[in-house]
């Protein structure tokens, strides 16, 4: 029986064992389990992200293509008034260039016909020749004022004079008043 016994008890020490292994195995497997549904879900998570990430990286690369092709656009107009610019320059130039060829031209035509002009009369005694003509002296006189004027004149220089007479007595009254009361605040 000792023998029975002995091999039972390891029977069941094995039996306990593998019930252990199996379980450690289990634990094992469903923490694998876990950390394997737990790194799907970050993979998804991330994947996701970035697909945000992308789209709004295309739309700012589209963005950035459209603004490109403004500046592009921009850019050959500014070049194209530029190279217009610089034509007109050039042919504004050439028509400076003219006209002041022309007008030295006519300078040289005026100052040819002064001399020929010189030439022909004696200009130059006309010029240092002495002026003896004198002008006439005008006196103008006033005139005479007539008696209507001198009674208008009277009259008005009459009540100028009462006017100063009257401000001057006022002056004088308000001297002679106190410097407080009524009087002082009007």
């Amino acid at each position: 029986m000792d023998s029975t016994l002995g091999s039972t008890i390891e029977k069941i020490k094995r039996e306990e064992q593998n019930k252990e292994a199996k379980l450690k195995a289990r634990r094992e497997l469903e923490a694998a389990k876990a950390s394997s549904e737990r790194s799907l879900r970050e993979i998804i998570s991330q994947t996701k992200k970035l697909q945000q990430d992308k789209e709004e990286l295309v739309k700012r690369t589209d963005e950035l293509g459209a603004h490109v092709a403004i500046q592009k656009i921009r850019r050959d107009a500014l070049l194209s008034q530029f190279t217009f610019s610089k034509k007109e320059l050039a042919e504004l130039r050439i028509k400076y260039d003219l006209a002041i060829s022309e007008v030295q031209d006519l300078r040289s035509d005026f100052c040819k016909a002064v001399y020929e002009l010189s030439d022909e009369c004696d200009i130059w005694s006309l010029l240092t020749k002495p002026s003896t003509e004198a002008l006439p002296r005008v006196i103008t006189k006033k005139p005479l004022e007539t008696n209507e004027q001198a009674l208008i004149n009277e009259c008005r220089l009459k009540s100028a004079l009462e006017r100063r007479r009257k401000a001057i007595t006022e002056r004088d009254r308000l001297k002679s008043e106190p410097e407080t009361g009524e009087e002082f605040i009007r």
